[in-house]
């Protein structure tokens, strides 16, 4: 009799990746209404089964820095393996580490931390640019 329990298990982390997905795209959706949204946040979109498999990018974030490519993992033995497999060959990802108790305020802060982590300019909000101060005046 044939043990099943190997593909058993890759469904049930395919199926863990799937949410923990969702879970983040939909916790930077729902901060975009917030008052308290993040200055780094303009906008995210859920990168296609493509970008996933060729660019290992899993969510698009539309920041004042440009689009910044992340790749969600359920667990930090996720990020480890992804950085030891892939963060050479794809410098630009950020992957980010979302458990599975995590509630979308820590969502957004985890994530806030990886970008700066990874890029110091997203510790402090830009300067506003001249055009802002002389359409709002």
């Amino acid at each position: 009799m044939a043990d099943f329990s190997f593909e058993a298990d890759d469904l049930e982390s395919l199926r863990i990746g799937e949410e923990t997905e969702r879970r983040a795209l939909a916790a930077l959706m729902d901060t975009m209404t917030s008052p308290d949204k993040p200055f780094w946040l303009l906008g995210a979109r859920k990168g296609s089964l493509r970008d996933d498999m060729d660019l290992k990018t899993d969510i698009w974030l539309n920041t004042p820095f440009g689009e910044i490519p992340l790749q969600i993992k359920s667990s930090p033995w996720g990020v480890r393996k992804f950085n030891k497999l892939y963060a050479a060959m794809f410098p630009k990802v950020i992957p980010v580490a979302i458990l599975l108790n995590y509630t979308p305020s820590d969502i957004i802060d985890v994530i806030g931390l990886r970008l700066q982590q990874k890029d110091r300019r997203f510790r402090h909000p830009p300067p506003e640019s001249r055009l802002d101060l002389e359409w709002n005046a």
